[in-house]
């Protein structure tokens, strides 16, 4: 009983060693049959804020198998909801002590059970979450305030010149669930304009349903329908990954153009979907055009081999957005100075877009302003970041910043106002162009708040994570 009591104490004493020496070890020794974390913690209990974690861990697998996947995940104990965050802390920064889980999956898809450590993080800073953003400079990189602070309590601003950009904005997501064939929604237009459709299948019958997107020539004369640029993605059950394809094909593509030449009176076919449509699925678009004169334009839901010129019926409309309305696009100027503030989109009614329901014929309002593109142009006194933080329920999408595309955030979906992605750095002096569309599927109202590097001490951000956001 001696001899097995001080076998056991030296075997625990060589893997303590171990772990303290090594970084993540496989412990081959031991036969196991799944997965198995022997020990696990980080190199230090308590940390500064902003300084690197390191974790160590000794682990066993199965014969024949080997590492697959690690799954980390931390939670913050200091706050009363329940709030966690998936993925590998590399540095934290609101004090307080969190819990962090590690999961590891062998060849065989075999997940070991979830172990455990904690570290204490202190109110002293080893560097601020700014200097650690400016450092890893990725866009769309998530950050957690962790209830810490409070964008509103910044000073609003609003833009110092704007603009307007007029054009037909035709929008088709209601009934957004669709229930039956039919017309889902039809409006006019003459000139320029852009065509929003989003729609999710939602018929029981399970037969094979297709959605149509068409043009009719009004005039009385041959005319030439361009469509400058356009963006369809779907069929998928992801709503939010939807909303987030769109704007990354719609914004990288803005070269794409297609003619069409339209005899009077007839009907033209834009899009009709190839792919089947199952239950659950999102169809989205943009559709950006140009007309020489009056056309109708006509998003249909119908049975996969009818024939689209005897459908006369028109869905009924939900609570969601139906309706055409007068405005592409609008351009703000904005002038930064040295304080800490926000620019807001999407806040109320009076900033919505007043339409017109050509099925209905009723007055219609555009919550969130689905379809508009806002485009801002931020001029810095100092050098200046720009924090990304939608305040709505969910939110997936991509914003371009001086003209590339980036994914908002860059994995993943920014839940709630308690989370925000880091967009980008403006220098003293110099202007940065910003360009949004709130994603379909998403919720609005969203704020880009501006922190210039004037005044470090004042910096309430400094409470904030600000670590750069990154796949495992």
């Amino acid at each position: 009983m001696k001899k097995k009591w001080l076998k056991n104490l030296l075997y625990l004493f060589i893997i303590t060693f171990l772990i303290v020496c090594i970084g993540s070890i496989k412990a081959q020794e031991l036969e196991v049959s799944k997965p198995l974390i022997l020990a696990f913690r980080s190199q230090k209990a308590k940390v500064k804020g902003g300084e690197k974690i390191n974790f160590l861990a000794l682990y066993a697998l199965p014969n024949g198998t080997q590492m697959a996947e690690e799954r980390w995940s931390y939670r913050p104990l200091f706050l009363n909801e329940e709030y966690v965050v998936f993925e590998k802390p590399e540095v934290l920064f609101a004090p307080g002590q969190y819990e962090i889980a590690l999961q590891i999956k062998d060849s065989h898809e075999v997940w070991s059970e979830p172990a455990l450590t904690y570290i204490t993080v202190s109110k002293n800073c080893s560097q601020s979450e700014v200097a650690y953003m400016a450092q890893k400079n990725i866009k769309g990189a998530k950050f957690n305030l962790f209830g810490t602070e409070n964008y509103r309590l910044y000073k609003k601003i609003t833009g110092t010149r704007d603009g307007v950009v007029s054009g037909k904005l035709i929008i088709s997501d209601s009934p957004e669930k669709v229930k039956e064939k039919g017309i889902l929604y039809e409006g006019i237009s003459n000139g320029t304009g852009r065509l929003l459709m989003h729609h999710l299948h939602d018929m029981k019958d399970g037969k094979d349903y297709r959605m149509m997107i068409l043009v009719t020539n009004l005039s009385k004369e041959k005319q030439r329908i361009c469509i400058n640029n356009y963006a369809i993605k779907g069929p998928s059950e992801d709503v939010l990954y939807v909303g987030e394809q769109l704007l990354l094909d719609y914004w990288d593509n803005q070269t794409r153009e297609v003619v069409y030449d339209l005899p009077a009176g007839q009907t033209g076919i834009i899009y009709k979907q190839e792919l089947p449509w199952k239950r659950g699925d999102a169809l989205s678009s943009y559709i950006d055009f140009h007309t020489e004169d009056k056309v109708k334009w006509q998003v249909l839901c119908v049975e996969n081999g009818d024939n689209f010129e005897t459908y006369r019926h028109y869905c009924a409309k939900d609570q969601h957005i139906r309706g055409t309305f007068e405005t592409m696009k609008k351009i703000y100027y904005i002038d930064l100075d040295t304080e800490l503030a926000y620019f807001s989109i999407g806040e109320g009614m009076e900033e919505f877009l007043i339409g017109f329901d050509e099925v209905l014929g009723k007055e219609v309002y555009n919550k969130g302003n689905f379809g508009m593109e806002y485009e801002l142009h931020l001029k810095a006194v100092k050098d200046t970041f720009v924090v990304f933080n939608p305040r709505g329920d969910v939110f997936r999408g991509a914003l371009m910043w001086n003209g590339k595309v980036y994914a908002m955030p860059n994995k993943g979906c920014l839940k709630g106002k308690g989370e925000a992605s880091f967009l980008g750095e403006i220098q003293e002096g110099e202007e940065a162009i910003v360009k949004y569309i709130l994603p379909n599927g998403s919720s609005a109202p969203v704020l880009f708040v501006f922190v210039p590097q004037n005044n470090l001490e004042k910096m309430s951000i400094l409470k904030e994570i600000c670590k750069a956001y990154k796949p495992f």
